[in-house]
């Protein structure tokens, strides 16, 4: 008696729709006119996210939360675009990540910081402290923004 294996159904990834008429393509201005670099942008069809990359080396596209100005880079626009998918989930990953650098005081952690020192050895150096305290304020700022911001309702 022959037996049939069923196929296991496909996962198919979910991904924020785009708005077609929005999609970009367009050289980079820059002071000296032109140049060959060329700027994607896609924008989502509800509007809340926009996708930008600069077309140069290995560049990661940004998904950004078009209401508050935040948002994160990823390998490709189908990463960027399931990422962004639900809102509500997205915008919760931004805000851990903005509490990891609060609770870090504003410090990177795993990057070294070298300088030529004498006889052109490199010695290790702290951070510059105005950097890190820009760093701190603005990941204090991100996380006031998305707790009001999730709090409010985020779209889902």
């Amino acid at each position: 008696m022959p037996t049939t294996t069923a196929r296991p159904a496909r996962l198919r990834s979910t991904l924020t729709p785009l708005d077609p008429a929005l999609t970009v393509k367009a050289p980079r201005q820059t002071e000296a006119g032109l140049t060959g670099l060329e700027t994607w942008e896609a924008t989502s069809a509800d509007h809340q996210w926009h996708y930008i990359r600069d077309d140069g080396g290995s560049t990661p596209w940004t998904a950004l939360y078009k209401p508050l100005g935040i948002g994160r880079d990823h390998l490709s626009l189908a990463a960027a675009r399931a990422w962004s998918f639900h809102t509500r989930a997205a915008l919760a990953d931004l805000r851990a990540e903005a509490q990891q650098t609060v609770d870090r005081h504003g410090a990177r952690t795993g990057v070294t910081t070298l300088v030529p020192g004498p006889g052109g050895m490199l010695r290790r150096v702290e951070e510059d402290p105005v950097v890190v305290a820009a760093r701190l304020v603005a990941a204090q700022r991100t996380v006031q923004l998305l707790d009001a911001a999730l709090a409010d309702g985020a779209p889902q």
